[in-house]
Parts: C-alpha cells; structure tokens; sequence
C-alpha cells in the first residue's frame, strides 16, 4: 500500500458490500472524523483521522459485535494492500522514539522507525535530518526509500535509465490501450509507478508519450482504465 487512500478505498467498497454507507461526517465541526459509516439510514460508527472505528455515542441499538464486524472488514481491506503484519522491532533491544515508535536503523541523522497501528499493521516512517518526515505501509519501500534518504544508496541507480525507459513505455502502451483487462487497483498502481518514474527522469513527462501514444490508439489515458 502507497498511502492510506488506497486503504480508504478499499474500506468503502467493502462497507457496500457488507450492507454498510460511509458519508462524509454530517457535521462540519468534528474535525477528528473522517466518515460517518451508516446502516438502514443510521449514522452508527466514525471513521476517525487515527483510523480507527469509533460507535456512534448518539445511536441507540449499536452492540458491540457490529463494531466488532466493522473494524473486521477495515483490516481486511488494509491487509488486500500487503501491509506489513509481521513484528519488525524488539522493546528490549530496539530504542523507543519520543512518539513512541521504535527506532529500526538511523545512518548520519536520517532515521528509520515502525510503530504498530490497530488497523493498517506495522507502518514505517523515514525522517531526515531536516525534520522531514515519510509514512510507509510497505516494509520494502520503506527500506528503499531509507536508503536512499541516508546517502546509502543513489536513488537513480535502483535501475538503469533505459530500464526505467522501457518500463515507462511499457505501462503507457497497456494503460492507453482499450480494454486492457486492468482493474482500477492495478491501474491506481501503474500510474502510481509512472509518476515515480517520471520524478526521477523528468524528461519521460515531458517527451509527449502521452499525446503520441493518444495519436497512436485513438484514445485517451483514462479510457484505458477500468472506472
């Protein structure tokens, strides 16, 4: 999983299929609620910003096992995504941050931690010496991009420009071709890794595939994507 949007979409189409609505929050001042998940009409639970799934207190009738399946069909759709669930960290041994994340590696100020969120498993975060900081739900990019933030590793050299040429040709010919069998998840993922490319060969964004592999098929972008 890239970012937690993923997550937020996957979370709702489950909820419709569970029987269950997710509404943006009926009220303007509740700043801490994401989405208010409805059944039969009712508002009986808050998505809230720290992810977690929150009964409604005004909503009467709402037990505990319906919470309970709710939270249930969350993590399904976080672990859809590849989270990471296995433990990466020792409290014995590995030092504890003052957010209480753990410290997993730190080279020249750039550190590298995890801490363990109730729904979307063990997420990593990278912060740099400025103070910047990177959340990732994917134990391998978190290394790479670890990497590469330190100075360990050069991020241009993960693959060789005509690697990253030919893959970037690639995924534009399948995603501008007309029923291309992708679903929305695997094209979210292509164009996710389109834009990586192009931030680290900013001359593949502007050499105009786009417009010549639109000449090319007929079609545009979004009309080889499955909605």
């Amino acid at each position: 999983m890239k970012s937690k949007q993923f997550f937020y979409i996957a979370f709702y189409e489950q909820l419709a299929l569970k029987g269950f609505q997710a509404y943006k929050p009926s009220y303007d001042y509740n700043e801490n609620h994401i989405a208010d998940i409805c059944a039969g009409g009712y508002n009986i639970a808050h998505l809230t910003k720290t992810d977690d799934i929150k009964p409604n207190p005004y909503a009467e009738g709402v037990d505990a096992g319906t919470i309970d399946k709710i939270r249930g069909i969350a993590k399904d759709a976080a672990l859809q995504w590849g989270i990471c669930t296995e433990k990466p960290y020792d409290e014995s041994k590995n030092e504890q941050m003052p957010d209480g994340s753990y410290k997993l590696a730190e080279v020249d100020g750039t550190v590298l931690s995890c801490t363990l969120h109730p729904i979307l498993g063990y997420i990593f975060s990278v912060q740099g010496q400025a103070g910047e900081r990177q959340s990732f739900y994917n134990r391998a990019d978190a290394k790479q991009a670890f990497a590469a933030a330190s100075g360990l590793v050069d991020e241009n050299r993960f693959f060789t420009e005509r690697g990253l040429t030919a893959i970037y040709e690639n995924l534009m010919k399948q995603l501008m071709t007309p029923d291309n069998g992708l679903d929305s998840q695997a094209a979210q993922e292509s164009e996710y890794i389109l834009a990586k490319i192009e931030d680290l060969m900013p001359s593949l964004a502007c050499s105009g595939m786009y417009a010549n592999y639109e000449h090319e098929n007929g079609t545009e972008l979004s009309e080889g994507v499955e909605q």
